[in-house]
């Protein structure tokens, strides 16, 4: 029988890092590639997205890594295929990045107080604030008589009504019936867009709380808002004009037609600290707006909106109020790569890695007859040191498609003109695939530690052991900090058990337990959300070689009893 020759590593076109990144262009042969390709996690029922009788999901949630952007493209495509229905995307960090200067200017200034008195107010704007008590402790005393919350939904309520209106036109769909309040819907809209001399512009230039208007839209907006206005007015409140634009949306007449509206890089800027917190309230409110959109038509909608997030920013979003954790609760899902058995082989990760390498042979040119039937066979060692190939893979993984990803591209990179990824091609780009998966943790690490402070982290587990008890990583730390006196600072702002809870958050640490007899190993991905300092903790596989630590396994158990829920 004749036997195909498999394909050079060089020529497996097996996706990108980041997603978005495959997609880059929009063509026929790339969706295919991409469709050909994906994998549907387990837990994910797209009909809960794409159906619009059967809407559930508003919300796609997930550690960093685990195909949040992948879904979400899947989704769009899916959507596309669809009579009837369009999809279009806001990309919150690419599209809002030259903007941030100018945001806090159009966000609603709220004052939260505590201590009233006559003069409270006396440098700010009465019109745009609320009040409500809260209790003196959850104040800084510097501000004891009232703090500034920032709230940016009246301006992601604009960037979604402009979305809105320009998708509907640029491409001619019947989402609301051109009627009456289209016309007054629609034009104030576009009145506003045209303020500014660029048209482009994804939010008006505000000032004070304020937009400039000329006679034309003075005019628009006296007659069809119903705004009191002063023939002789040159601003007007932005917010004032939303919520007016909000009452003129609920009163369209709904078309033939579905628009979806999805929206990714939700991402925080990690530094500095102030831009920090900016983008993690405008992503606190981007949630509140998404769900009044969503149920603001009732039950037969025609405009739906989705947002993939990240499950650490999530934590973070839900501590500034809005009660946002109940809203991607009750319309959120978490994509999980999660085992369904206990067989590793039969692991959802490796059937990514099987339709990459497919997908990457039928787009080569290979026929249905030449695509290989047995991916592993063809490409693969059957074990690594006697442990199946398939273990070892999982086994270096945080779970995530990403993972499996940079595995297959650290091999082609080295090796591309070898056929099969062999004992010895996996053995050499452990160290690469170890590196290049810190410098990635590292970059959810920086949402809370400097550059600096990386580097002493890196200090700390550098050639030190793949398991400890919390005991013995405070005392090498301790031994590390009589000689080191940069650790005197560091420790006085993150506790070691502070810094070690965030690396279990990431992903970097685990904990051991023993469960029917075996040893078994708890992270974030695949157990509990937190950390359990009693029990012994680990280093994942994955790091290893980065920190020059040895994988071996042959430590004395402190804890033989189930882990705990």
């Amino acid at each position: 029988m004749y036997m195909v020759e498999r394909l050079q590593l060089r020529h497996l076109d097996i996706g990108k890092i980041d997603s978005k990144h495959e997609l880059i262009h929009g063509s026929n042969e790339e969706n295919l590639k991409f469709i050909d390709s994906f994998l549907l996690p387990q837990n994910i029922d797209i009909s809960k997205f794409t159906n619009t009788s059967h809407f559930e999901y508003h919300f796609i949630k997930g550690l960093k890594g685990t195909g949040k952007t992948c879904l979400l493209r899947y989704i769009s495509l899916e959507i596309d295929k669809q009579d009837h229905s369009y999809s279009t995307f806001i990309l919150f960090k690419s599209e809002l990045k030259d903007y941030k200067s100018e945001l806090a200017k159009s966000a609603n200034k709220i004052a939260v107080v505590n201590h009233i008195d006559e003069n409270s107010f006396d440098d700010m704007d009465e019109n745009n604030i609320h009040t409500k008590e809260i209790d003196p402790k959850e104040i800084d005393p510097s501000e004891l008589r009232y703090t500034r919350v920032i709230d940016y939904g009246i301006l992601w309520d604009w960037i979604i009504h402009k979305k809105i209106v320009d998708t509907i036109e640029k491409e001619n769909i019947d989402v609301f019936k051109k009627d009456l309040y289209w016309e007054y819907y629609s034009s104030c809209v576009k009145a506003i867009a045209t303020i500014a001399e660029e048209k482009s512009r994804l939010i008006p230039i505000i000032k004070n709380g304020s937009i400039e208007i000329s006679s034309n839209l003075r005019e628009l907006i006296g007659v069809k808002l119903n705004l009191n206005i002063s023939p002789s007015a040159k601003t007007i409140r932005f917010q004032e004009l939303i919520t007016k634009i909000n009452r003129l949306y609920l009163n369209l007449s709904k078309g033939k037609e579905n628009l979806y509206i999805l929206f990714d890089e939700l991402e925080p800027t990690p530094f500095p600290r102030k831009a920090y917190k900016r983008d993690v309230a405008l992503i606190r409110d981007l949630i509140s707006s998404i769900n009044w959109f969503n149920i603001s038509q009732g039950k037969n909608p025609n405009i739906f909106l989705i947002a993939a997030i990240r499950s650490e920013v999530l934590n973070v979003v839900d501590g500034l109020g809005k009660e946002n954790n109940k809203l991607t609760h009750d319309f959120g899902i978490e994509i999980s790569w999660k085992n369904p058995t206990e067989r590793t082989v039969d692991h959802p990760l490796l059937k990514v890695l099987e339709n990459r390498i497919k997908a990457a042979e039928k787009h080569y040119g290979y026929n249905e007859k030449q695509i290989t039937q047995d991916v592993w066979k063809d490409y693969f060692p059957k074990q690594i040191d006697n442990i199946d190939i398939r273990k070892c893979i999982i086994s270096h993984s945080w779970y995530r498609p990403r993972d499996i990803i940079r595995l297959l591209i650290c091999a082609k990179n080295s090796f591309p003109y070898e056929r099969m990824i062999s004992q010895k091609i996996f053995k050499s780009i452990k160290a690469d695939y170890s590196e290049e998966s810190w410098k990635e943790l590292c970059e959810e690490l920086r949402l809370s530690y400097t550059s600096k402070e990386l580097e002493l982290i890196e200090e700390i587990l550098n050639e030190y052991k793949r398991e400890f008890s919390f005991e013995e990583i405070t005392d090498h730390i301790t031994n590390i900090q009589s000689t080191n006196k940069s650790f005197d600072d560091f420790l006085k702002t993150h506790s070691i058990r502070t810094i070690l809870e965030d690396l279990y958050r990431v992903g970097v640490l685990g904990n051991v337990y023993w469960q029917d007899g075996k040893k078994r190993y708890s992270f974030i991905y695949n157990s509990r959300k937190k950390i359990l300092l009693n029990y012994q903790i680990i280093i994942h596989k994955g790091l290893l070689p980065y920190f020059f630590i040895e994988e071996s396994d042959k430590v004395v158990m402190q804890n033989k009893v189930p882990l705990q829920k």
